[in-house]
């Protein structure tokens, strides 16, 4: 929760697991809500910046899911702002089109199944939706650009 603390940020939760709705309100998110990013609830443009992270996107299985879910996201987004997105990089050897990763809900495991995306999805999206600036990054740095053997596919986009 470094974001949180490194400026003033007003941070606006949203998730489809109440559990993970406790987790951010625990963690000093002061405003949470059960949502689906498909169907955000909020106003159009109320948002300086989005972001999404550990993968949360990669569950969506098509691409019709995958556009309907940014342009949501777009929706709820000002003229001028920025977004960024964290997906399991595509490449990985332990990935594929299609895969499974475990994740720790309480005192259980589940599996997720999770969806590749590529470079060229966000690019082709982001595009149509007027963001300029579009970049890949490889990790949290912000300094390395994405490759193969990157572990994640960090989008940053910006428009203005």
């Amino acid at each position: 929760m470094a974001l949180l603390e490194a400026r003033d940020y007003q941070v606006f939760g949203v998730d489809i697991s109440q559990g993970m709705i406790r987790e951010a309100l625990g963690r000093g998110v002061k405003a949470s809500v059960l949502g689906d990013l498909r169907y955000l609830p909020c106003r159009p443009a109320v948002f300086d910046g989005a972001f999404s992270m550990h993968g949360g996107l990669s569950h969506l299985p098509t691409m019709r899911e995958k556009t309907a879910a940014l342009r949501e996201i777009d929706r709820a987004l000002k003229r001028r702002c920025v977004l960024m997105i964290d997906v399991p990089n595509p490449y990985r050897k332990d990935r594929g089109e299609t895969y499974t990763v475990q994740w720790q809900a309480g005192q259980q495991r589940i599996g997720l199944r999770g969806h590749a995306w590529y470079p060229g999805q966000f690019e082709k999206i982001c595009g149509d939706l007027g963001f300029s600036d579009i970049r890949f990054l490889g990790d949290y740095a912000l300094t390395r650009c994405f490759g193969q053997g990157s572990r994640k596919l960090i989008l940053l986009a910006k428009r203005d």
